[in-house]
């Protein structure tokens, strides 16, 4: 894959995450809830995505320095990656919606919904199609078997 198209998916999903940040921290639209509330919940979303984001680098090692090729020789299906093909995304997800959802940030939330989580799929499917080009029918199989996202939908 050419490096003008890698950057074209890397651009948009760090961006993203970027807007997302700022915006939940100074939009000044908060829906009304106690703040003590959002504000734990939100950090333990904070915790459980980060901590998702943490398992999945130790178990991808050097096959996750923020490129889209495939940097490893063998496909990893270990660990976060039997349970989705695509951990970080899910765990920078949810941390995202925990940072909006601590700080009581509508525009927040609606940014992960509407850029991030979009974003992210995006530079997934890139991902995949660099994964199918190297790893071929083994990946195939493993694409297959584990969800793309979300833990639990599988396709029927």
């Amino acid at each position: 894959m050419a490096a003008s198209s890698s950057r074209w998916g890397t651009f948009p999903y760090l961006m993203s995450g970027v807007i997302v940040i700022a915006v939940s921290f100074y939009v000044d639209v908060r829906y009304a809830t106690y703040p003590e509330v959002s504000r734990v919940a939100g950090m333990g979303l904070v915790v459980l995505g980060l901590a998702g984001v943490f398992w999945s680098t130790l178990v991808a090692r050097d096959a996750v320095l923020g490129e889209i090729e495939p940097r490893s020789e063998k496909l990893i299906q270990r660990g976060p990656f039997a349970l989705v093909r695509h951990p970080m995304y899910l765990g920078f997800t949810i941390a995202l919606s925990g940072i909006a959802l601590s700080s009581r940030s509508w525009p927040g939330l609606i940014c992960v919904l509407l850029l991030f989580v979009p974003s992210a799929i995006l530079r997934a499917r890139m991902e995949e199609r660099a994964l199918a080009a190297r790893f071929g029918e083994e990946w195939q199989r493993y694409a297959a078997g584990v969800p793309f996202l979300l833990p639990g939908l599988r396709r029927r």
